[in-house]
C-alpha cells in the first residue's frame, strides 16, 4: 500500500515539473492577436460568411453546443451547425471578451454571448444569452485560431 501512494506522490511531482508553456504567459500582441481573431469570427458570423469561419477552425477544432452531439472539423461544424443555422435565420450576435490567456501556443478566451435569431418563415424573434470558453491554438503560421468550443445557455 505504501508504495502506491511513493508512486502517486512521485506522479504528481513529476507532473508539476512538467513544462506546459505556462512560462510563457499572454503578451500584448498574442491578447490582441486573439481578440482580433474574435472579432473576426463575430463579423464573419453576423455576415453568415460560411468560408471564412471555417477558416477559423483549426483542422481539428471541436464544437461542444449545449444538448447536442460533439462536432469535430472545421467541415463538419459549418455543415451541422452554422449552415442550417444561417438557412433558417438572419443573425446578429455579440460575443464580449471577460478574459484572454495565453502561453505555449495554446490559450483561451471566456466571455458572454447575446444573439438574436429572426426565422426567414417569419414568427417572433428568438433572443439567447449565455457564456462561453474557447480554447484557441497558434497553427504552425503563427496563426490563432480556435481549437475548441463550449458555450451554455443563462439560466433564468
Amino acid at each position: 500500500m505504501k508504495a502506491n501512494y511513493t508512486a502517486v506522490l512521485m506522479a504528481l511531482c513529476l507532473l508539476g515539473c512538467a513544462d506546459y508553456g505556462q512560462d510563457t504567459p499572454s503578451t500584448g500582441s498574442d491578447a490582441q492577436a486573439i481578440e482580433q481573431l474574435f472579432e473576426q469570427f463575430t463579423a464573419a458570423f453576423n455576415d453568415q460568411d460560411l468560408e471564412i469561419l471555417r477558416s477559423l477552425y483549426t483542422d481539428d477544432a471541436l464544437l461542444i453546443p449545449p444538448s447536442q452531439a460533439s462536432v469535430i472539423g472545421p467541415d463538419a461544424i459549418i455543415d451541422k451547425m452554422w449552415a442550417p443555422t444561417f438557412d433558417g435565420f438572419e443573425v446578429e450576435a455579440q460575443l464580449p471578451i471577460d478574459e484572454i490567456e495565453s502561453g505555449g501556443g495554446w490559450g483561451f478566451v471566456r466571455g458572454t454571448y447575446q444573439m438574436q435569431l429572426d426565422p426567414r418563415a417569419g414568427g417572433d424573434p428568438i433572443r439567447e444569452e449565455g457564456r462561453y470558453i474557447d480554447v484557441v491554438k497558434k497553427d504552425a503560421n503563427g496563426v490563432w485560431k480556435i481549437a475548441r468550443a463550449i458555450w451554455n445557455t443563462a439560466g433564468s
